[in-house]
């Protein structure tokens, strides 16, 4: 419930930020998945790809944030600092209009990256999952609800239910793994 709760307040918000934001080009549907021989396969199979990199990159970025603050106990700045950075990232992966727009998204971003983790992520790591699928879900429904190609309804459905199987794995593989030591062999040099 966290991770999706999370997902829909960064949704909400941003969708009232790109309300705000100067339009510099027309809207248009997402025609990619027609280069293919099965259309309505690209978006579920895509999406496995997603939730999986988006959660891996998270966690990462999540246990160094972790480690280098302790924990959150202590270097609260460098960590702040670090949701900062990435949320300056964030903002221009989708290409950058204008730099003062760039520069606001940016540190919002930022802002409730920083947020998300203290509230959520620090005590709730394995919730990162949920969060991504949850996101990629309204761009589904947006690309279902668009219709731009015959079968997109069904494709994006079946993202959708692709989306939170993975999420589901992933979040399976976190918890089987939890307080289980590693299975990696001590080295001399770590025992003595």
């Amino acid at each position: 419930m966290a991770g999706l709760s999370v997902a829909f307040v960064a949704a909400g918000i941003g969708a009232v930020v790109s309300r705000l934001a100067p339009s510099f080009e027309p809207a248009w549907a997402s025609y990619g998945p027609l280069a293919s021989y099965v259309p309505w396969a690209v978006p579920p199979l895509d999406a496995v790809s997603q939730v999986i990199m988006a959660s891996v990159f998270g966690w990462f970025f999540l246990g160094l944030v972790d480690g280098l603050t302790a924990g959150w106990t202590r270097r609260k700045t460098l960590g702040a600092a670090f949701f900062v950075a990435l949320g300056f990232v964030v903002a221009g992966l989708a290409g950058i209009d204008s730099i003062g727009w760039w520069a606001a998204t940016g540190a919002l971003a930022g802002a409730l990256g920083l947020a998300a983790y203290v509230i959520v992520f620090r005590a709730a790591p394995e919730a990162l999952p949920a969060a991504v699928a949850a996101t990629h879900t309204l761009g589904a429904i947006k690309a279902a609800w668009s219709g731009a190609y015959p079968g997109v309804a069904l494709s994006q459905g079946l993202r959708v239910v692709m989306l939170f199987a993975t999420a589901w794995l992933l979040l399976f593989l976190w918890k089987s793994r939890a307080g289980q030591p590693s299975s990696a062999p001590a080295t001399p040099a770590a025992q003595g």
